[in-house]
């Protein structure tokens, strides 16, 4: 009779020829050491150079899993052992299996390592990535492959299966927040995955007919919405302001609000005939059509010889500093508005005066902020408004909810991103705010579609307080 035992490893050192197994009041011990053979079953991602990598972490999964700083529960197995090591004196039953047989899956890992996408399998499985996922809060492990949950799992799944199962388990879910880096331990952040692999499904022919009208009304109009306005065009030699496509054409008062605040300054800004910055053709996959705006809107910038370009939309001025550089020689200071702004408020050209009475909270862009890292100077401002109670709400900054409108997902799933939005309101309303402020059209649009309560840009909130 043959007696075996069958386990999986958290690590295979290579330099030891050792297996490290994390495991529950030395269960695996009981396991491996009664049984004359071992067999341990793992993927190619949990080789490890050498056991001091390995352990390192281990440290990492044990932590986020319980707040140790390791495990007490585990096992080093590198080799048929006759003592027991530690009294150096001959246990019975303490050698281990006679055998150790080790199988290495692949399952799709190497192609995935060879395209770049490596970082989908340093995932410890800590989960950080889930409890903090817009998407995952709402839809739960309906977003995600078999033990794979969340972003992570749905482009995974890519390589483990096929571009069908990862359509099917929500590779257009993702709102491309990068929640998921920032409270990841090994920092792997699904966005920039999610959007590549739109891209290929996208090339493949699969096209969602919503989002295939946007880019069918892109081709015609050169903005999303399909539709032809006369765009008003200035020359000015401060700043060129680009509008966006939702200042021009679904949240005009953003822009004109803008442009208010810029002529109190005595500002002299140009406007020119923009089209849109791609990025709804970005996050959903097209990559082709975003190059081509992308050089027609710089062209039409560097015309006006104006070195600095103001945004109201945080998705435009994401776009323009970390996409555009790939397409493009870029020799141009991009900032956004609120940043702006605050330049011309301590320099004295914008002067501020009492106004209403508000208890305001501000709600962080995701573009604007995980992406680009800009989070105090809207506070800053708002801060410096007479008779305003700033109050900020649990998940701030880096740690912001999404509101649930980016990545293509509103277009696709309006009632995925409305419930997104609700668990935002709710954020502001907890602490009893009257007025949320934002600094992007698409949030604002998105937040006032989920609730009455007031929902404004900064721009807008700014102008009642400038004389």
């Amino acid at each position: 009779m043959l007696f075996r035992s069958i386990t999986g490893a958290n690590a295979i050192c290579a330099e030891e020829g050792a297996a490290i197994i994390i495991n529950n009041e030395g269960n695996i011990n009981l396991v491996q050491m009664r049984e004359k053979k071992h067999i341990i079953v793992t993927s190619i991602d949990k080789l490890y150079p050498n056991i001091e990598e390995a352990i390192n972490m281990l440290k990492l999964c044990t932590y986020y899993a319980t707040g140790a700083s390791i495990t007490s529960y585990i096992e080093i197995i590198a080799g048929i052992s006759k003592t027991a090591d530690i009294e150096k004196m001959l246990f019975k039953g303490m050698q281990g299996p006679g055998e150790v047989i080790l199988v290495l899956v692949d399952n799709g890992r190497t192609e995935a390592l060879e395209r770049g996408y490596k970082n989908l399998f340093y995932c410890i499985g800590c989960g950080n990535c889930l409890l903090d996922c817009p998407v995952y809060y709402v839809v739960g492990n309906e977003y995600g492959y078999k033990g794979y949950l969340g972003g992570r799992g749905t482009s995974a799944s890519y390589f483990l299966e096929n571009s069908d199962t990862s359509l099917e388990n929500g590779l257009f879910f993702c709102t491309t927040c990068n929640t998921c880096e920032i409270s990841c331990p090994v920092g792997i952040g699904n966005a920039e995955y999610s959007e590549r692999l739109r891209e290929e499904v996208s090339s493949m022919g699969v096209l969602f007919p919503t989002h295939e009208k946007i880019m069918e009304n892109i081709q015609k109009t050169k903005n999303p919405f399909g539709e032809s306005i006369h765009k008003q065009i200035k020359e000015g030699n401060e700043v060129v302001y680009f509008r966006g496509c939702m200042g021009l054409y679904r949240e005009k008062d953003i822009a004109d609000s803008t442009i208010k605040l810029l002529e109190k300054a005595n500002v002299s800004y140009a406007l020119v005939d923009e089209v849109c910055c791609g990025s709804v053709a970005l996050r959903t996959g097209n990559k082709k059509i975003a190059r081509e705006l992308s050089k027609e809107n710089l062209e039409k910038i560097k015309h006006t010889g104006t070195k600095t370009v103001i945004f109201s939309c945080a998705g435009c001025l994401r776009t323009f500093i970390k996409d555009y550089p790939n397409f493009e020689d870029i020799n141009l200071r991009f900032i956004h508005s609120s940043q702006y702004f605050l330049e011309l408020i301590n320099e004295g050209r914008l002067k501020l005066k009492g106004s209403k009475n508000f208890k305001v909270t501000f709600h962080d862009p995701c573009h604007m902020g995980r992406h680009l890292k800009i989070y105090e100077e809207p506070r800053e401002i708002i801060k410096k408004l007479p008779n305003v109670e700033f109050v900020e709400m649990k998940r701030a900054k880096e740690d912001s909810r999404c509101c649930g409108a980016g990545g293509g997902v509103k277009s696709l799933f309006g009632d995925l991103s409305t419930s997104m939005a609700i668990e935002r309101i709710n954020d502001a309303k907890e602490i009893e705010a009257e007025i949320i402020v934002s600094t992007c059209p698409f949030c604002k649009r998105n937040l006032k579609d989920a609730s009455e309560m007031k929902i404004i840009d900064l721009s807008e909130l700014l102008l009642e307080y400038v004389s």
